[in-house]
This record gives structure tokens, sequence and C-alpha cells, in this order.
């Protein structure tokens, strides 16, 4: 008879992951797998042994299969019976895994291959595991492997991607964030008329398990007791310190209170807000009055 063959291909993938490398949850871990093939598993087929290879599927049952050849036999498919005696057998992959398809184990480690945080587990012909209280490390990255087994016991096991993925469950650190003129002094206070921009700048908003992957200014405006968003940054890309407000916008904005405010986001999609109050008036100066006085009068103040 032909001879049989392990399963193939195969692919691992742990769900939810964010860029496909990070993890918010410590807790929750979806993972799937997909593409593994019998590859030479046997059924019955008139009493003797046929070989169902899916690689070949949707090719006459016997002869042809381009590039598909089983057990060495020649560009054939789908194979009953020894020396050259080929019968037909069935087209479609059998469904039954004592007969044909494929039985999968599943564990979850901190080493590509490994299985230390959760042993390998039987999930019959299942094609992916939700585990709700996988308890992982914040800060640790992980693995997932698949064991795939055909009915001839012969095995075949995958891993997810090499670089894994991090469980990362603090949002970025804060920062300190500072408001300056065009000179580049710190400023409690802008006026158009006294600086022709402003800058917003922070340092240690960052974060160092995911990375930084955005920052967002903003300029709000503090009256009777609410905020408003006056001004607001295009989003910056996670390597920034610094946005311009240039002399248009700083002329714009009203009188009064502010919060220069700055959120950053991490590739895992926390985030933190680091802030700082300071003043704007853009208003022209104003006359209450003019005082004349002759040579050796005395001005006496009202009341």
């Amino acid at each position: 008879n032909v001879l049989g063959r392990g399963p193939s291909g195969g692919s691992v993938t742990i769900e939810d992951a964010l860029g496909g490398r990070y993890l918010q949850s410590p807790d929750r871990l979806s993972i799937s797998w997909k593409d593994f093939t019998p590859a030479g598993c046997p059924e019955l087929c008139g009493g003797q042994t046929c070989y169902y290879d899916p690689t070949c599927a949707d090719v006459p049952p016997r002869n042809g299969g381009v590039g598909c050849n089983a057990a060495g036999v020649g560009q054939m498919c789908r194979m009953c019976g020894t020396g050259g005696l080929l019968d037909d057998c069935p087209t479609t992959p059998p469904g039954d895994p004592e007969l044909g398809g494929l039985l999968y184990e599943v564990c979850v480690g901190t080493t590509q291959g490994g299985c230390q945080l959760r042993p390998l587990e039987p999930m019959g012909t299942a094609l992916s595991q939700l585990i709700p209280d996988a308890q992982m490390r914040c800060g640790a990255t992980y693995y997932a492997m698949v064991r795939a087994t055909n009915c001839a016991g012969m095995q075949r096991t995958v891993s997810s991607t090499s670089i894994g993925v991090k469980v990362c469950c603090e949002p970025p650190s804060e920062g300190v964030v500072k408001v300056s003129d065009a000179t580049g002094t710190a400023a409690t206070y802008l006026s158009s008329s006294t600086t022709s921009y402003a800058t917003i700048s922070w340092v240690g908003l960052g974060d160092t398990c995911a990375g930084m992957r955005d920052f967002v200014a903003y300029v709000i405006h503090q009256t009777g007791g609410s905020e408003l968003v006056v001004w607001q940054s295009a989003t910056l890309s996670g390597e920034s310190s610094s946005v311009r407000i240039e002399a248009a916008d700083l002329a714009a904005l009203p009188d009064g209170s502010m919060i220069a405010r700055v959120v950053g986001t991490n590739i895992a999609e926390l985030s933190s807000v680091s802030e700082i109050s300071f003043a704007i008036d853009n208003s022209a100066p104003s006359m209450s009055g003019i005082t004349i006085r002759r040579p050796g009068s005395v001005v006496v103040a009202p009341g």
C-alpha cells in the first residue's frame, strides 16, 4: 500500500494581539489555528487502503494533481492498492478523525514551543480555543503551540510567531508638560502680541512595554467650571516630543485660563494624560482715563 505521511502545513495565531504583538489583558487569551492537512492519512477504500491528499483537491480522482507526489509514486493524488492498481477514492476530505481528519492539542508557554503556562490540552477537531483565565504576567511574552495528530498517529507541531505576544497591562507613564514662547522660555502667560508662536513640549510620557503609538496635544479653555477644547494638534508619531501652535492659531485663542494637555497612547492602545496650566491674554490694552496736571498742582485720589 501507499505509505502514509504525517500532517503538513498549519499556522497558529494568538487573536486580539494589537499590532500582532501586544495584549492588554493578562487573563483573556484567544488562540486559533488553520491550514493543517492530513497529508496521506489512510481510510478504507474497496477493502484496501486509500490515501487522500487535500493539497490536490479538485482534480480527477486518479492521475494528475500538478506538484503532488504522494509517497513518491508519481503525479497521483488519490490512490488505492499496490503495484500500480489505482482505484477511485473519495474526492472530499473525510470528516471523521478516525478516517482521515485531524485531532488537535494546544498549550501555552513563555518560550516558542514551550508549555510552561498551560500544558497540552486536547481540543478534538476544534480550530480555536478561548482561555478566559489565562493568568498571564504583565510584561511577559507568551507563545501558543498546536499539535495535530492524524488517524495513523502521525503528528505535526506548529508554534505561533517567533516574536510571541507581550502582555502590556499598564498605561504609559505620566510625564511633564511645558508651554514655551518663541524664544523657548517657559511661559505661564502667553499673548500673540508678545510671541509669534508657542510650543507645547513633554518629557517622561512614555512606555517601556509596547512603546508609544502616538500623541495628541490639546489646549483647553477653563470657564465656568467647564472645559472646552479650543485647539488640537494632529495625531503625532510616538517619537514626537513637542508641537507648535502657530501665530494665527495663537491669536485665535480666547482669553482666560488654559490647560495644555497631552494624551499619549501606546501600541497596546492604553493611554495616559499629562498637563499644565497657563493663561492667554490676546486683548489689546485699553485706556481707563487721562489725567492732566499743571505744574505745581496736586492730584487728590478719589474718595
